[in-house]
C-alpha cells in the first residue's frame, strides 16, 4: 500500500535519490564550488574568469554579486546554497563568498560523518543555536565597540574590505587614500544632529558611481555637489559662476491643456492666436525668471520647447525629465544638505567615480572590468559603514572570529556533554565527534582566508585567536587580526590547528596574566569585520545548512 501519497505511476517518471548529499556527484559539486569561492576570498584571493559559451564575453571578478551572477550551476542544492547567498546579498553586498564557503564546507563534512542523519542535523541545529546566541551576546569577546570619532577605526574597516577584493590590485599608499576619500564621503552624506525641524526624519545622503578613463588612484578627491548627466542639459550653458540661483519645479512646464502653469485666458483662444498668445507668455515668463537671476531651471517633468530654447540662448541653464529622486536629491542640495560624487580613476587608463554628496577617486587595475568590479567594491565598502552607523559594532577579522568562537563551542561541548547525551539519546562520542566537525568547519573558513596549511597555523590559550608560524617554526609576532602580540599574551599554550580530525581537542582555558577581556582597547591596526553583514553571513550559512542537512529524498519529475 502506497501511503506517501505519491501516484505509482508519477513515482516511476520520477528520479529518486536516498541520503543524496552522501552521492558522489553532489560531493564533488560541492567540492568544486568550495575551492572556487574558497580562492575567490581574503587578501590573497584570486581573480577568476568566466565565459559560459564561445559566444559570450569572458568576465573576469572574484566580488560574489557577480561571480554568482554569471556562474553556471546545474546542481539543485549549489542552486539553492547560491539562491540563500543572493538573497543575503541583497541587504549586506558583503560576504557573500565567506556565506558560501562556511555552507559548502559544513554540508560536504556533515555528510561525511557515520551517524545517522536526523541525528546529524539535530546537533547540527543545537550547536548553531548555541554559536549565533554567543556571537549575538554582550560577552562576545570578538566583538568591537567602534568609535566614530576614530578616523583609524572607520579607516580599518574600509580598507580590511578593499584589501580583500583581488580585482583592487592597489598599492598601501593607494589603498589609504582611496579609503580615506570612501569614509570622507560617507561623513559628508550623514547631516549635522542639530535639524531646524526636530520632528523631521533626517536624510541621509546616498553614494552613486560613475568612471572616466585616465588618470591616477592618488588623484581620487571629492567635490560636494551633485552630479548630473550631460544628457539632462545643454554643455554650451555650463559656465563658471560663483553663486547659482537655482528654481526648482515640480509640475510640468509643458503647458499642455491640463498644465497648471497655463494661463486660464488661452484656455478659450483659437488654434490661430494660441501660437502667438503662448510665444509671448514664454518671454515674458522666461524674462522673469532671468530679471530675477535664476541661473538654472530645473524640473521634474517636461519643459516647453520653445521656453527651453528662450531660457538657454540667454544662458540659463535648463534641466527636464528629473524624476523624483533627482528632484529630491537637488532640493537637498540648495537647501541644508550636500551630495557628494566620487570620482575613481584606474591607473590602466580605466576611472570609476561615485557620486552622493561628491567625491573623485582613482583605482588602479589591469584588465577591461576594472570599473564595474571597482565600483562593487566601494559601494560594499560604503554599505557596510551605513551599517555601522546604525550599531556601531564590529568582530575581528583575518579569521580570528571563527578560531575564538570554535574554542568557544569546544568548552561548551565540554561542559554540557551529558545533556547533549541525554538530549538526543546518543553516546558522548557522537556528540564529541559532531562538535569537533562543527568547529573544524569554522576554523576551515580562517584557513581558507590565510591560504596556508593548518599545520602553519596556531590558536593561543587566552583569547583563541588565530596566529601563523614564520619559517624559523615560531609563532608570528602578532595574531591574524592584529590585536594582540605575542609577549603580551605570555607566558602562553598554542594549539595546533587539524584536518578536522574526529577525535576531539580538548581546550583549555588559560587567563591571560597580562590582559583581561574587560580592560582590552582596539588598536588602530587592527582588522575588523561589519558585524551585522558577518552575523547575518553566519545565521544563512546555518540555516541552509541545517534545510539541507534534513534532506533525505530527493525526486526529480522527468515529465
Amino acid at each position: 500500500m502506497n501511503n506517501s501519497g505519491l501516484h505509482p505511476t508519477k513515482l516511476a517518471e520520477a528520479k529518486v535519490e536516498i541520503e543524496p548529499l552522501k552521492l558522489p556527484k553532489n560531493r564533488e559539486a560541492f567540492g568544486e564550488l568550495m575551492k572556487l569561492v574558497g580562492s575567490c576570498f581574503g587578501p590573497k584571493s584570486r581573480l577568476k574568469c568566466i565565459q559560459i559559451s564561445e559566444e559570450s564575453p569572458a568576465i573576469v571578478t572574484s566580488t560574489s554579486m557577480r561571480l554568482f551572477q554569471y556562474l553556471p550551476v546545474s546542481n539543485p542544492y549549489l542552486k539553492l546554497v547560491i539562491q540563500a547567498v543572493k538573497e543575503h546579498l541583497k541587504i549586506f553586498k558583503d560576504s557573500g563568498t565567506f556565506v558560501t564557503y562556511v555552507t559548502l564546507n559544513m554540508l560536504t563534512n556533515f555528510s561525511n560523518l557515520p551517524f545517522p542523519p536526523q541525528l546529524i542535523s539535530s546537533l547540527f541545529d543545537a550547536f548553531s543555536i548555541s554559536c549565533l546566541e554567543y556571537l549575538k551576546s554582550e560577552t562576545c569577546h570578538p566583538k568591537v565597540q567602534l568609535d566614530f570619532d576614530s578616523l583609524k577605526q572607520l579607516m580599518s574597516v574600509t580598507q580590511n574590505i578593499i584589501s580583500s577584493k583581488p580585482g583592487c590590485s592597489l598599492q598601501d599608499d593607494e589603498r589609504t587614500h582611496l579609503a580615506l576619500q570612501l569614509v570622507k564621503s560617507f561623513l559628508h552624506t550623514i547631516p549635522s544632529p542639530v535639524v531646524e525641524r526636530p520632528s523631521q526624519p533626517l536624510h541621509i545622503g546616498r553614494l552613486h558611481f560613475t568612471s572616466y578613463e585616465g588618470g591616477r588612484v592618488l588623484d581620487s578627491v571629492m567635490y560636494p555637489g551633485l552630479l548630473l548627466s550631460s544628457k539632462l542639459c545643454s554643455l554650451k550653458s555650463l559656465k563658471c559662476r560663483e553663486r547659482l540661483q537655482v528654481i526648482l519645479f515640480t509640475v510640468s512646464l509643458s503647458w499642455n491643456k491640463d498644465d497648471p502653469f497655463l494661463p486660464n485666458h488661452l484656455e478659450y483662444c483659437s488654434t490661430l492666436e494660441l501660437k502667438s498668445h503662448l510665444s509671448s507668455w514664454f518671454e515674458m515668463f522666461g524674462r522673469k525668471l532671468i530679471d530675477k537671476g535664476i541661473g538654472m531651471v530645473a524640473c521634474q517633468k517636461i519643459v516647453n520647447i520653445h521656453l527651453k530654447k528662450y531660457l538657454e540662448d540667454h544662458g540659463v541653464i535648463v534641466l527636464e525629465k528629473l524624476g523624483l529622486e533627482t528632484a529630491v536629491a537637488l532640493k537637498e542640495l540648495c537647501g541644508r544638505f550636500f551630495r557628494l560624487f566620487i570620482l575613481l580613476t584606474c591607473k590602466i587608463f580605466l576611472n570609476n567615480q561615485f557620486f552622493s554628496s561628491n567625491i573623485n577617486l582613482n583605482a588602479i587595475t589591469d584588465y577591461h572590468n576594472a570599473c564595474f568590479i571597482f565600483q562593487i567594491v566601494c559601494q560594499q565598502a560604503v554599505n557596510v559603514l551605513y551599517q555601522l552607523l546604525l550599531k556601531p559594532v564590529g568582530l575581528y577579522g583575518a579569521g580570528c572570529t571563527e578560531c575564538h568562537v570554535a574554542s568557544v563551542l569546544r568548552k561548551q561541548v565540554q561542559k554540557d556533554l551529558h545533556i547533549y547525551t541525554k538530549r538526543f539519546g546518543c553516546s558522548e562520542a557522537v556528540v564529541l565527534s559532531t562538535g569537533e566537525c562543527f568547529s573544524s568547519c569554522l576554523e576551515n573558513s580562517a584557513v581558507s582566508l590565510s591560504k596556508t596549511s593548518r599545520l602553519n597555523l596556531k590558536t593561543d590559550s587566552h583569547f583563541h585567536h588565530l596566529w601563523s608560524e614564520t619559517p624559523g617554526g615560531d609563532v608570528a609576532n602578532s595574531c591574524a587580526c592584529g590585536q594582540f602580540t605575542k609577549t603580551e599574551l605570555e607566558p602562553c599554550i598554542w594549539y595546533s590547528l587539524r584536518w578536522g580530525e574526529m577525535d576531539f581537542v580538548y581546550v583549555k582555558d588559560e587567563p591571560c596574566p597580562v590582559l583581561k577581556n574587560s580592560q582590552l582597547s582596539v588598536k588602530p591596526s587592527v582588522i575588523i569585520d561589519g558585524c551585522a553583514s558577518r552575523l547575518n553571513a553566519y545565521h544563512v550559512a546555518m540555516e541552509t545548512t541545517s534545510a539541507l542537512l534534513r534532506t533525505v529524498l530527493y525526486i526529480e519529475d522527468r515529465n
